[in-house]
């Protein structure tokens, strides 16, 4: 049988440091989850000749509040245009393979979000069970 003993000051010093440490702990499982994002929306971004998919960025995950955020987002002037309207897919664009069954074209940064949405949930949970 194996005993294994902490004081009280151990743990108190344990806890204190929890908070730094989770912290740190979020901010690395949404950088994972952002670098995540972008791979998979340049995958789905239509792509002609304008750099779309290249423009694409993470904004590196901060503490803003009680909250981690981090934001992934196209500098392209008409990125929100492809984003949101309606049209077809030129002929490079529709050669693009599907990812985990999401087509190439509008919406590609809100389809993997919202698909992914749970397993990058899931990786903040295992980030904080590695402090505790």
């Amino acid at each position: 049988m194996a005993t294994y003993n902490m004081s009280f000051d151990d743990l108190a010093k344990m806890l204190n440091s929890a908070p730094d440490k989770l912290e740190a702990k979020l901010i690395e499982g949404m950088t994972e989850n952002a670098e995540d994002l972008l791979s998979v929306s340049q995958q789905l971004a239509p792509l002609e000749e304008g750099g779309l998919m290249e423009s694409g960025s993470i904004e590196q995950p901060q503490k803003v509040g009680n909250e981690i955020q981090a934001k992934v987002g196209y500098s392209k002037e008409y990125a929100l245009r492809r984003h949101e309207d309606i049209y077809q897919l030129g002929p490079v664009s529709a050669k693009k393979p599907k990812v985990d069954g999401m087509h190439v074209g509008r919406k590609f940064l809100e389809k993997p979000s919202k698909k992914y949405g749970e397993m990058y949930s899931e990786r903040l949970m295992e980030k904080s069970k590695e402090v505790f």
